[in-house]
């Protein structure tokens, strides 16, 4: 079986604990890219993959060919002068102020090639795409973090929501018009997508791992990952690990919030066992 096919993931919405995530699992020898922002996320394939125009424009054989691409190149080094324009070209629609240059600079970064036995990626935004991720990569192993629903609605962190909520049937007018409620109904449809689809195409090669649960019970939790993705972890890597998981400032904030404010029917928290 090609390393290619089998990547490790990690996706979410943004601002439900994915950094430590990816954090341990490169202390794990995971090789989760080179170039990374200061949240871990792998910011070529922020570039190439956190784009609704793009995704919803191209056909399907197009967006798994541009998979097909990044993971050469992440893997093997390798990427044909053909995808190296279309790389380059997509920064002339620039995310996060990433110009040609940048683009270059990261393509060249990965030229070397990816000398782990293990390889993978954190973008929240992965699990938009996540159908396309497992026709190119049958045997990967997607990650899904989730916080409480409640919490994530009293985030600041709606980038999610505004590129993605229209296109999961949450239009602008209700995000302009009472954006809590919004967050909300996005945090349920968004993690209720990747849960049905990531059980049916991916099986037992999909976790969703709560970040409650890795905050009160990392040890816990970490074993179950650990069991997840096939790794002997030994009990310094463990100790390491846990060593990572601190307890956020604002863990607490969704317990003072009604299910009056987020617009909770009472049928959202228990799909995600809350």
């Amino acid at each position: 079986m090609s390393k290619i096919e089998r990547p490790i993931v990690v996706g979410a919405l943004g601002g439900s604990g994915t950094r430590v995530v990816a954090e341990i699992l490169q202390a794990w020898g995971v090789d989760m890219g080179k170039t990374l922002n200061e949240s871990n996320d792998e910011l070529l394939f922020t570039h190439l993959f956190k784009r609704p125009r793009f995704v919803h424009a191209v056909s399907d054989k197009k967006l798994q060919q541009r998979l097909r691409a990044y993971a050469g190149l992440r893997v093997n080094g390798e990427l044909s002068p053909k995808n190296t324009a279309k790389f380059v070209r997509a920064a002339l629609d620039p995310i996060h102020e990433m110009d040609t240059e940048k683009v270059k600079e990261m393509i060249q970064t990965y030229s070397s090639g990816c000398s782990s036995e293990q390889w993978g990626w954190k973008e929240p935004n992965s699990h938009v795409i996540l159908p396309h991720m497992v026709s190119v990569f049958p045997k990967m192993r997607f990650v899904h973090v989730i916080r409480h629903g409640y919490a994530m609605a009293m985030s600041n962190n709606t980038q999610q929501l505004e590129l993605w909520g229209p296109h999961y049937g949450v239009s602008e007018k209700s995000i302009e018009f009472d954006e809590i409620k919004a967050q909300f109904r996005y945090w349920r449809i968004a993690n209720r997508g990747a849960q049905l689809v990531g059980e049916r195409l991916l099986g037992e090669n999909f976790l969703l791992l709560k970040f409650e649960d890795l905050v009160e019970k990392p040890k816990a939790t970490l074993e179950g990952l650990a069991q997840f993705l096939g790794m002997d972890i030994s009990g310094d890597q463990m100790n390491s690990a846990i060593s990572f998981v601190e307890k956020p400032k604002d863990f607490n904030r969704g317990k003072k919030v009604t299910q009056e404010q987020v617009g909770d029917d009472g049928t959202s928290l228990p799909l995600f066992g809350y």
